[in-house]
């Protein structure tokens, strides 16, 4: 009575008596797409969500201000949905040039701010050479 060479279970058994573990597409864990349920990529994705019309007034709807983001940033349109769909977060270099791109660095971006006005939510950004000027 010969094995059959191609056995169904996890593990095969040739005839030195040795146990060798085998591979199938059917192992392991499904590879159903999930959605990141980070808190900085939800948080990406809102303030992206505020911010565009804002920067981008003269945009019509959502595919022009991507489009525009992505003019400026130079990260790619696909990126850009990926991140607002919550399909998958951007590559920190990606944030960054977003962030860029609004007139943010990455840490203004990424935080939510507290007294913004409503007609104003970019904030304003401080002079970093203001404090080396003395006064007259």
């Amino acid at each position: 009575m010969t094995r059959d060479c191609n056995p169904v279970s996890g593990s095969t058994q040739p005839e030195s008596g040795r146990v060798s573990a085998i591979s199938s597409q059917w192992m392991g864990r499904p590879k159903t797409p999930t959605l990141p349920n980070d808190v900085i990529g939800r948080l990406l994705r809102d303030r992206l969500l505020e911010l565009m019309p804002l920067a981008f007034r003269s945009a019509e709807n959502e595919t022009d201000q991507i489009a525009e983001l992505a003019k400026r940033s130079g990260v790619g349109k696909e990126t850009i949905r990926s991140a607002l769909k919550g399909e998958r977060s951007p590559r920190l270099v990606a944030v960054d040039a977003m962030a860029r791109a609004l007139g943010l660095s990455v840490a203004e971006l990424l935080t939510v701010p507290k007294a913004a006005k409503a007609d104003d939510p970019f904030p304003k950004r401080r002079d970093r050479h203001a404090d080396n000027v003395k006064s007259a």
